[in-house]
């Protein structure tokens, strides 16, 4: 599960969730699987809506005005009155027109009423953004943060409580993926943090010119990014001769040279990246393009350079 989600639903199911509960008619059980797709659900349409430098400065104003964290030091207060004005804001916001459809389908995905869902988002959304206030005043937490960590883990269908843009959290911001972009194995993840650990501000602000987009944007896209990348990686190698290719490219194109310099994200080829991902995402790589786009809030061609430029970075890693 995502560490922010797991830590909010852990704080929620020790203290609050029994009231929560009842006081929007479920028992504990339709409670939980609610919060499961709803937190997870609210926290890819702000990711979604953080894509773009002026959804993050947004972001960032409304958890320094706003949302200070100080709410969770009275939840008990907090669920007890039952107030959704506040959160009917927030989700205003955050879902647009789309409201009404999320809440029909996450109260579908967990089993429970519409009416229970929208009140359960409504009293969700302002603890989420406590939450992320909290963790911004600590010095943890910036927009790209919330990208990448909602939008990195997954593109597949896998369970909604691992908040991933999966389950409910794809249907709000478009489900076009399908298929064709799954998690990436334990191991290739492993590879993805090895690159990200290496890029600093410089190259996400560098790459972010180009594409006309914040430095935390930009770090976001390439924590989404990577994953998607790797994981059709490690699809490909699965099937037939995949990975007696895979290792011949390896061999013959890809020996770690452009990982030999500090800049490597920058000196990377966009137009071997093309070549990439044709034979990696094949005739679906528009449709995946499309689908980080729509739900990046971002033009396909942002997108398109970015995995571009992200897929002689992971053959070289490898």
């Amino acid at each position: 599960m995502n560490p922010l989600i797991e830590q909010m639903m852990g704080q929620l199911a020790q203290q609050q969730a029994g009231k929560l509960g009842a006081k929007l008619g479920m028992d504990d059980r339709q409670a939980a699987a609610a919060m499961k797709v709803a937190m997870p659900a609210i926290m890819a349409a702000m990711a979604r809506n953080s894509a773009s430098q002026d959804g993050a400065q947004s972001l960032n104003k409304a958890l320094e005005k706003d949302h200070d964290g100080s709410l969770l030091d009275s939840l008990d207060d907090f669920v007890g009155r039952g107030d959704t004005t506040p959160g009917d804001a927030i989700l205003k916001h955050v879902f647009g027109g789309q409201r009404g459809a999320v809440e029909q389908a996450a109260a579908s995905e967990a089993g429970v009423k519409s009416d229970q869902m929208q009140k359960m988002m409504g009293m969700l959304a302002p603890v989420i953004m406590a939450q992320l206030g909290k963790q911004k005043r600590s010095g943890g937490f910036d927009a790209g943060d919330l990208i990448g960590m909602i939008g990195g883990a997954s593109g597949g269908r896998e369970s909604t409580a691992g908040g991933g843009l999966s389950g409910i959290a794809g249907q709000i911001l478009g489900g076009a993926l399908g298929g064709g972009a799954q998690a990436a194995p334990t191991g290739m993840s492993g590879i993805a943090s090895q690159i990200l650990g290496r890029l600093g501000d410089r190259q996400f602000q560098s790459i972010g010119k180009q594409l006309g987009l914040s430095p935390s944007a930009t770090r976001g896209l390439v924590q989404m990014a990577l994953p998607m990348i790797l994981a059709a990686l490690a699809r490909n190698a699965s099937k037939g001769k995949g990975a007696e290719e895979l290792y011949g490219a390896l061999e013959r194109d890809h020996n770690g040279g452009l990982m030999e310099s500090d800049d490597f994200i920058l000196d990377s080829d966009p137009t071997e990246g093309d070549e990439i991902l044709e034979h990696v995402f094949g005739p679906q790589r528009g449709a995946i393009e499309r689908g980080v786009a729509e739900k990046a809030g971002l033009d396909k061609g942002a997108i398109g350079k970015i995995f571009s430029i992200l897929a002689p970075v992971v053959l070289g890693e490898l």
